[in-house]
């Protein structure tokens, strides 16, 4: 696993120990065309399931709010095509997509808070066609939105995300 501040997210930093990630992250957002976030990546060829538990996540003093979440993302620069699996403090749970290089994201799911950590996640690829689900077990997966086809290489970078706003 590396770590890496996409965007220049500044003061982040990922640690991994056994199955456990601490990522702090650092940066403002995985919205618009261009982000900014602390991502423990590796690399990652075809089809497969990306799951995690967020046990706990925190909002740093003096930030709005802050999101975890997993990602599939084409290259490291802060414009790149991307899927992922997002959860933020403020209780919003998102599937976020840039379908082209420095296009705008898109973002579906509760406009509302009313999901919470601790939750499980799961970002899955099938092709070019890309799920998001969460559960309260690990065992039972409920879809955030529809499948999305997003065209991407066979070749990405996998991994965890944080950020926070503010």
């Amino acid at each position: 696993w590396i770590n890496y501040a996409v965007g220049g997210a500044a003061s982040g930093h990922a640690s991994y120990a056994g199955s456990t990630f601490v990522v702090d992250g650092g940066g403002a957002d995985l919205w618009g065309v261009s982000d900014r976030f602390q991502f423990a990546h590796q690399s990652w060829t075809g089809d497969g399931d990306l799951i995690a538990s967020v046990a706990s996540l925190t909002r740093p003093s003096g930030a709005t709010s802050a999101m975890a979440g997993l990602m599939f993302r084409e290259s490291l620069a802060s414009g790149s095509r991307h899927v992922a699996i997002v959860i933020s403090t403020d209780g919003k749970l998102k599937f976020r997509r840039r379908a082209q290089t420095g296009g705008t994201t898109a973002s579906d799911g509760p406009v509302t808070g009313t999901t919470y950590v601790p939750k499980w996640l799961k970002l899955s690829r099938r092709g070019n066609v890309f799920a998001a689900s969460v559960s309260a077990d690990g065992r039972a997966w409920t879809p955030v939105h529809i499948p999305q086809t997003i065209v991407l290489p066979q070749s990405l970078h996998v991994g965890v995300l944080a950020l926070r706003n503010g």
